[in-house]
C-alpha cells in the first residue's frame, strides 16, 4: 500500500509540474546513450488552456476550421543540428531543458492538435495534414489513431 501511495504523489507533483518541468525531470533521471528532441503538452479540459514546450525540430499544428492556426518553429543550431538533451554523464553533450520554447493555446470546441516528430514534419506538409484530418470523421472513437496511421503511411 505504501508504494501506491507514493505512486500517487509522485503522479500528483507531475500532474502540477509545466511542460518545461516534466522535460527537465525525464532529462534528470535519463542515464542511457543517445540524445532526443522533446514536445510535450499539457491541456486543461476545462478551460482549453494548452501549454506547450518544444525542445528541437518537433513540432505542432494547430488547426481550426481547416487551416493552421499556429505552429512551433524547429530550434536548431545550424542545419541539421536541432537542440536536443542527452545524458552528460555517458558523456553526450546536451542542451537544457531550459532551452525549449514555450507556448500557450486557447483551444476551442473542433480544435485539432498535431504534434510530430521532424520524422513526421520533414515529410508531410501542412496540407497533407489538412488534407487527411478532412478525410476523416473526428467524431467517430479512434479519429486519432486513424489519422496518425494514415499520416504515417504518406
Amino acid at each position: 500500500k505504501a508504494g501506491s501511495e507514493e505512486e500517487e504523489g509522485v503522479m500528483l507533483r507531475m500532474m502540477m509540474m509545466n511542460p518545461t518541468e516534466l522535460i527537465e525531470v525525464g532529462h534528470m533521471n535519463t542515464a542511457v546513450e543517445g540524445s532526443t528532441t522533446a514536445l510535450v503538452a499539457a491541456v486543461d479540459v476545462s478551460s482549453g488552456v494548452t501549454q506547450i514546450s518544444n525542445l528541437g525540430d518537433c513540432g505542432l499544428l494547430h488547426i481550426r476550421a481547416g487551416q493552421v492556426i499556429q505552429s512551433t518553429p524547429s530550434q536548431l543550431h545550424s542545419f541539421n543540428f536541432p537542440y536536443q538533451l542527452a545524458c552528460e554523464a555517458l558523456g553526450g553533450s546536451s542542451d537544457e531543458a531550459s532551452d525549449a520554447e514555450e507556448y500557450t493555446l486557447e483551444l476551442q470546441s473542433g480544435d485539432c492538435i498535431v504534434m510530430g516528430s521532424d520524422g513526421l514534419l520533414d515529410n508531410c506538409y501542412e496540407e497533407d495534414v489538412l488534407q487527411v484530418l478532412e478525410s476523416i470523421d473526428r467524431s467517430t472513437e479512434g479519429a486519432a489513431q486513424l489519422a496518425a496511421e494514415k499520416l504515417c503511411g504518406r
